[in-house]
């Protein structure tokens, strides 16, 4: 096996098992995370991101599906499950993540996966906000007797 991909899978393991003792020897003090639009810097912001997403969830388990290593990066195609605890549902997504390794350690993140129906799965319900409802809501309202005629 590969040394970036053993690095990688150990990152996968210690998301796994929630055991953030080896963290600082694994991830790189510059680190980046780009996921969800936004980006987390450092170490510490990446470990708060894991126990957060673990006390939300039990079970959850990040498995890489396949690797491929091109220079210093790592694409993997990933699958993450777990059981939502505010409703006790079950959910699995699929994704990828992208790995760049810097001084044999976990310099650079981006991840992209399918949340929207992780939260579906998870019996989350999505309510639009504001900017997208109000102008709908007014369109309807205008229009809404129009279409009860059709």
């Amino acid at each position: 096996m590969n040394d970036l991909v053993k690095i990688t899978n150990k990152y996968k393991e210690i998301c796994t098992t929630g055991n953030l003792d080896e963290f600082d020897e694994l991830v790189h003090p510059e680190f980046e995370r780009y996921a969800d639009g936004k980006t987390q810097k450092g170490v510490q912001e990446l470990k708060e991101i894991i126990v957060l997403a673990r006390e939300l969830n039990s079970n959850l388990t990040v498995t890489g599906v396949e690797d491929i290593v091109a220079g210093d990066r790592v694409i993997t195609r990933i699958e993450v499950s777990g059981v939502f605890n505010l409703t006790n549902k079950p959910w699995k997504v699929n994704g990828v993540a992208i790995y760049q390794i810097k001084e044999n350690k976990l310099y650079r993140q981006w991840v992209e996966v399918d949340a929207l129906s992780g939260s579906s799965q998870a019996g989350m319900a999505l309510v639009p906000t504001a900017k997208v409802a109000l102008p709908f809501l007014k369109n309807f309202r205008k229009y809404g007797a129009l279409l009860k005629e059709i």
